[in-house]
C-alpha cells in the first residue's frame, strides 16, 4: 500500500491521501467483487494514525520526501483534494491497471507535468504481470498457487516501467531513480530523503519468487502414484484400499472441478479480464465435479467404472493437449505450475481407476 503525505508547514494539519479504501458492508460489494466491478475510494486521513495502524500490523513503513517546486506542490494538493470530494472519490478498481498504487503514480505524474509517464512508458521490463504477482505472494503458497492458476494469458505479457508501478514497492524504487531540474537547471534526484520509519520483523518479499514448481510436481506425483499403489494393493486382496483410491480421485475431482468452474465463470461472466481465455481450463476442468460424484458411488456399489474411467481418460487427454499448446507462441501462457499439479494426478487417477473398475478387472 502507499499514500501521499502532504505536510502543511502553516496552521493547517498534515493530511495523507490514499486510494485503497473499500468496505465489505458496501452495497452490492460481494456481487461487484464477483463480477470484477469493485468500487474503491480515496480518503483523507491523519498521517500518523495511518502509520501507527501499519506498525500494529507489523508492516514495514518507508517515507520518501520529494523535491517538488511550489507550483508542483499546489498542483498536487489541488488534484488530491478534488479526488477527496464525495462526488469524485470512488473509482472502478482494477488489480493491475487502476489501484491504490497507480493512482499515486498518476497524481505524482500530473504534478510533475507528465515526467514519469514520459520516462517510464517506453521502458520495457523483463518481468510479466505474472512474475510480479508471484514475487509478492511467494510467502503464501496457497494464494500463490491459486492466483497462478486463475490468471490467463494476458498476465504473461511483459510490462513497461510505467505499468510496474501497480506494485507500491516498485513505484517506490522507480521514484528513487527519477531526476528533476534544480534551480540552476542541473538534474537533481526527485527523492530528497528516504526514512525507514518502521522495519517489520518478518522477511521482505520484494523482487523474489520461490521455485514452487518442483514441490508442486513432487506432490502431484506422490498423490497420483499413491492412488495407483492403493489400487494395486486393493486388487491383491486389501479391498478397503478402494476407498483410498476413491478419496484421492474424488478429492482431486472436487478441487479441479471447482477451479475449472471458477475459471470458466470468470471468463464468460465477469470483467476479470486478466482471467479470460485461460488455458489452464484444459488442466482443471469442470468435468472433475462429475468425477468427484461418480467414483465414490462406484466404490460403494462395487460396479464397473466405465463412466468414471472415460471421464478420467478425458481429463488426461485434455491435460496433455494443454501441455502441448502452452509453449506455442500464439498461446503464450505460462501454465507450467498448473501442468505440474494436474497431469501426474490425472494420470494416477485414470490408471488406478482402470486397474480397479475396468470390466476386465477382477476387483
Amino acid at each position: 500500500h502507499n499514500a501521499i503525505w502532504i505536510e502543511d508547514r502553516g496552521p493547517g494539519p498534515d493530511v495523507a491521501y490514499d486510494w485503497g479504501r473499500f468496505d465489505f458492508d458496501q452495497e452490492d460489494f460481494i456481487p461487484r467483487f464477483v463480477r470484477g466491478e469493485m468500487l474503491y475510494w480515496m480518503a483523507r486521513s491523519d498521517p500518523q494514525s495511518m502509520i501507527d495502524a501499519y506498525v500494529r500490523y507489523n508492516r514495514t513503513v518507508k517515507i520518501q520526501e520529494l523535491r517538488l517546486t511550489p507550483d508542483q506542490r499546489v498542483r498536487l494538493r489541488d488534484y488530491v483534494e478534488w479526488h477527496a470530494l464525495p462526488e469524485n472519490r470512488h473509482y472502478r478498481y482494477d488489480y493491475f491497471l487502476d489501484n491504490c498504487s497507480t493512482r499515486v503514480r498518476d497524481a505524482l505524474d500530473l504534478a510533475l507535468g507528465g515526467l514519469l509517464r514520459e520516462a517510464w512508458e517506453g521502458e520495457r521490463s523483463r518481468r510479466t504481470w505474472r512474475d510480479m504477482v508471484r514475487e509478492v505472494t511467494e510467502v503464501a503458497f496457497g494464494e500463490y498457487l491459486a492466483l497462478d492458476i486463475l490468471m490467463g494469458p494476458r498476465t504473461d505479457r511483459t510490462v513497461t516501467a510505467w505499468e510496474e508501478a501497480f506494485i507500491p514497492m516498485d513505484l517506490r524504487d522507480r521514484i528513487r531513480e527519477v531526476t528533476v531540474p534544480g534551480p540552476d537547471g542541473a538534474p537533481r534526484p526527485l527523492v530528497i530523503s528516504e526514512e525507514v520509519y518502521f522495519q517489520a520483523d518478518r522477511p521482505d518479499v520484494e523482487g523474489r519468487s520461490r521455485a514452487f514448481l518442483p514441490f508442486v510436481l513432487l506432490l502431484s506425483i506422490l498423490l497420483g502414484g499413491g492412488a495407483v499403489l492403493m489400487a494395486r494393493a486393493a486388487i491383491g486382496g486389501r479391498r478397503r484400499l478402494r476407498w483410498g483410491v476413491a478419496t484421492v480421485a474424488g478429492a482431486w475431482g472436487l478441487v479441479s472441478g471447482i477451479l475449472g468452474a471458477l475459471m470458466l465463470f470468470m471468463w464468460l461472466f465477469t470483467e476479470h479480464h486478466f482471467a479470460h481465455r485461460n488455458l489452464n481450463l484444459l488442466q482443471l476442468s469442470p468435468l472433475g465435479l462429475a468425477l468427484a460424484v461418480l467414483v465414490p458411488l462406484q466404490v460403494l456399489k462395487e460396479s464397473p467404472g466405465g463412466a468414471a474411467l472415460r471421464l478420467a481418460g478425458a481429463a488426461v487427454l485434455l491435460s496433455l493437449i494443454g501441455a502441448l499448446l502452452a509453449p506455442l507462441p500464439w498461446v503464450a501462457q505460462s501454465s507450467a505450475l498448473a501442468i505440474a499439479l494436474s497431469l501426474p494426478l490425472h494420470l494416477g487417477v485414470w490408471w488406478s481407476l482402470r486397474m480397479l473398475y475396468s470390466p476386465a478387472s477382477p476387483g
